[in-house]
């Protein structure tokens, strides 16, 4: 994938990809979310945190994505790019399928494409003030914007921490990791349109995200 680090072309040719799930460092807070889920059906997890594999084939640039039901949407990540020894921070957009995911977690993070940004930062030049980075993404529902995710990055687990617990088998030189989302204001729920950022305060600066959500099913279900 051809991403730009700091104005110059970098292509990286992703191995693997792996999805952080219940990575708040508030233990309590995390296992209250879970019994939450268990309350609609989704299975609590294995392991806390969660991983999950996903193929590199899921991620894409693309300005929209297609879907075959209204059961899905998106949440604002923050990405560990590694590259043959070198992190850099993304931006990208768990979207997931909400009916499997009450039967399969794993199995859902699979079905849906996951948007990412182009621009990726060194991680050395935001790891002294990690915790600061700002996370926040918007929907828009029939033309109508409001917003649906804003916090820190101090919510989550650091991600240095995070990158030595994945259980990879072999470590690969080129992977990319979902480090985990912050909660959704008003209940997880479709949308037409996601718009995500991740700011560094301190320098004025934002990875950002954006895409459209395309409904397409030509069968007759009913």
């Amino acid at each position: 994938m051809k991403f730009e680090i700091e104005g110059r072309a970098h292509e990286i040719s992703l191995e693997a990809a792996v999805i952080a799930g219940y990575t708040g460092r508030d233990r309590k807070a995390v296992d209250a979310h879970i019994d939450e889920l268990a309350e609609q059906g989704i299975a609590p997890p294995a392991t806390v945190p969660a991983f999950f594999s996903i193929s590199p084939d899921t991620l894409t640039f693309a300005e929209h994505i297609e879907v075959l039901h209204m059961e899905t949407s998106g949440e604002v990540e923050i990405l560990i790019v590694v590259d043959n020894g070198e992190a850099f921070v993304g931006i990208g957009s768990d979207h997931t399928d909400r009916r499997t995911e009450r039967l399969d977690i794993g199995v859902s993070k699979q079905l849906c494409r996951k948007p990412i940004g182009h621009e990726l930062w060194p991680l050395e030049t935001v790891q002294d003030r990690w915790d600061e980075l700002h996370l926040a993404s918007d929907i828009s529902i029939s033309g109508v914007r409001s917003r649906y995710q804003e916090g820190l990055a101090a919510t989550n687990i650091s991600p240095m921490e995070l990158l030595e617990m994945v259980p990879f088998e072999v470590r690969p030189k080129r992977y990319v990791l979902f480090t985990g989302t912050i909660p959704v204001m008003g209940g997880i729920r479709h949308a037409d349109r996601f718009d995500g950022s991740v700011t560094d305060l301190a320098q004025g600066r934002s990875l950002r995200l954006s895409y459209e959500v395309l409904v397409q099913n030509w069968l007759d279900e009913g």
